[in-house]
Parts: C-alpha cells; sequence; structure tokens
C-alpha cells in the first residue's frame, strides 16, 4: 500500500509530500491542486505521455510514491523519462520506456487494477452495489481480515468436533476391550502355579528314572534260578522286598500318569502365555491409539 507521496513541479504543484492512510480524502477550494494531484498519481501508474504538466519555468518534474518496502520515481523531463526504483537498499533505473511502464513497476503499484476517476464522475462508491462498498471498506478497515478469521475458526471447530466424535468412540471401544483383560491378574497366577509344577514334573521325571532302573534290576534278579543265587534271603525278607516292589510299581504308574497330565498343562500354559502376549500387544497399541491411559490419563507415547 502506497504510504507517501511526494511530488515536485507538477502542474500547480510545485513541492508537495503528502502521508496517505487505508482510506484518505482530500478536500479543498476549488483550483487548490486537488485535480494536479490526482494527474500526477496517474501520471506515475500509466507513465503519460508529453512533458505539459512540467509546471511553467521548470525544466523537469518527478512524482515519487512510497510504501514500507519500496520507493517508486517517475521522473519527466521535455526530452526523456524514466523509473527509479528503490528496494532491499538497491537503487535501479529504468530507461528507454517508449511510453511503457515497466513491468517490475507495474507489479508493485498493480496499475492493472486501478481506475482513476475524473472531475465529472460520480462520487467514489456512492453509486456502486452495497456488496461493492462492503468489500470495498471490509479491504481498507481489515473487516475482511475478522470475517476470514471467523471463518476459518468456525471450520476450525467443525473439524475439531468431528475429531474429538472419533476419540470419543475409540474411548468407548477402548473402555470395552479393558473388561477383556480383568481375568489377566488370575492368568498371572495361574502361570506361576503352572511353572512351579513343571519343576516338580522335572524333579518327579528324575525319580521315575531311577523307579525304572530298580524295576529293571529287580526282573532281573526274578528271572535268575535258585541255583544261580548265592543267597536266598528269609521269606520275610521277600514278601517286605514284593511289597515294596508293588508299591513302586503302583507309585511309577501314579507318577506316569502325573506327568501325562503335566505334559497337557504345560502345553496349555504354552497356549496361555501366547495368548497373554497378544493381549498385551494389543493393550500397548490400544493405550497408542487413545493417546492417554483412560484410567490414570498418563499420556501414552
Amino acid at each position: 500500500m502506497i504510504s507517501k507521496v511526494s511530488i515536485r513541479n507538477f502542474q500547480s504543484l510545485q513541492s508537495l509530500d503528502i502521508e496517505l492512510g487505508s482510506f484518505t480524502v482530500i478536500v479543498g477550494n476549488s483550483s487548490s491542486g486537488k485535480s494536479a494531484f490526482v494527474r500526477a498519481l496517474k501520471a506515475a501508474h500509466h507513465n503519460v505521455r508529453g512533458s505539459s504538466f512540467i509546471t511553467a519555468g521548470k525544466k523537469a518534474s518527478s512524482v515519487s510514491l512510497q510504501s514500507e518496502d519500496w520507493k517508486i520515481t517517475l521522473e519527466k523531463s521535455e526530452t526523456q523519462s524514466s523509473y527509479k526504483l528503490f528496494k532491499s537498499g538497491v537503487e535501479r533505473e529504468y530507461t528507454k520506456l517508449a511510453g511503457e511502464v515497466p513491468e517490475d513497476i507495474k507489479l508493485l503499484l498493480r496499475a492493472d487494477d486501478l481506475n482513476f476517476a475524473g472531475e465529472r464522475d460520480a462520487p467514489y462508491l456512492l453509486e456502486d452495489s452495497g456488496q461493492t462498498v462492503a468489500r470495498v471498506l471490509g479491504e481498507l478497515t481489515n473487516v475482511s481480515t475478522l470475517l476470514e478469521a471467523a471463518r476459518e475458526s468456525n471450520r476450525r471447530r467443525t473439524s475439531n468436533n468431528s475429531l474429538l466424535k472419533v476419540r470419543m468412540d475409540d474411548f468407548k471401544n477402548i473402555q470395552a476391550k479393558i473388561s477383556s483383560y480383568a481375568l489377566l491378574n488370575k492368568s498371572n497366577a495361574a502361570l506361576t502355579v503352572a511353572e512351579q509344577l513343571i519343576v516338580g514334573c522335572q524333579q518327579l521325571s528324575e525319580d521315575i528314572d531311577l523307579l525304572a532302573a530298580w524295576v529293571l534290576q529287580l526282573e532281573q534278579l526274578r528271572s535268575l534260578s535258585s541255583q544261580e543265587l548265592f543267597y536266598i534271603p528269609e521269606y520275610s525278607t521277600l514278601e517286605e522286598a514284593y511289597l515294596n516292589f508293588a508299591q513302586y510299581s503302583a507309585l511309577l504308574k501314579s507318577l506316569s500318569d502325573i506327568y501325562a497330565q503335566l505334559v497337557i498343562v504345560q502345553r496349555e500354559l504354552t497356549e496361555t502365555n501366547e495368548l497373554i502376549l497378544n493381549l498385551n500387544a494389543e493393550y500397548d497399541r490400544t493405550l497408542k491409539e487413545a493417546g492417554s491411559c483412560p484410567v490414570c490419563q498418563r499420556l501414552i507415547i
């Protein structure tokens, strides 16, 4: 936006510096230079041909337009004209214009978007539609910026409400899944007992092997004839040994049955461990999707 205009030797305006705002109204008596001011702006925007506007008795005139970022000056004499652009600490001069405006100057001045009204044209905006007046005044007073901000705020609110609904549905799903972990502590306790049983099974297995060796030795002794025996014990001793053998045989069968049951328990425990690992993985993934623990509200990263 142009914030300052400086005019030298343009028609009746020999030296004029004026600050401009977003909306500036220039008033004054007849022949006070208002029209000359408009013509000077038009000359700077369109590189008006000729030199008749140079103040009588002066050799050249200049019109400077300045914003916060740049300064553009049109200098005119009877024989030549040039534009000077000062931007980012660098000055550039455009000559040999052939009555045209350099493209860089056009872009900065937005010359193609401007409309300079004449003395007999209708007052600015008074005959335009209400929509046009509202748009122009909105741009001049930043109301359009506020309206755009309000629209963006409403859009974000709608988007956040939709996201909140999705997250609430996720939260309900997580709460429903949490109930499936209610027996997790009992499963852990059962796993501990199962581990203890496995250790006991290993010990029983060693005892079974030892008993099997004794039984084998006893069977070998039973197969020997009386002549092959160096010593035949008393009947009571044999009866006691036989009773012990019977007890050991019964114990061996019982241990074999227990061992078979323990193998089944061990297989079930292995399947239980895999199920617990899967449940823990599903639990962690669900918490990460939720962003926080639904019980303690701790953030999950």
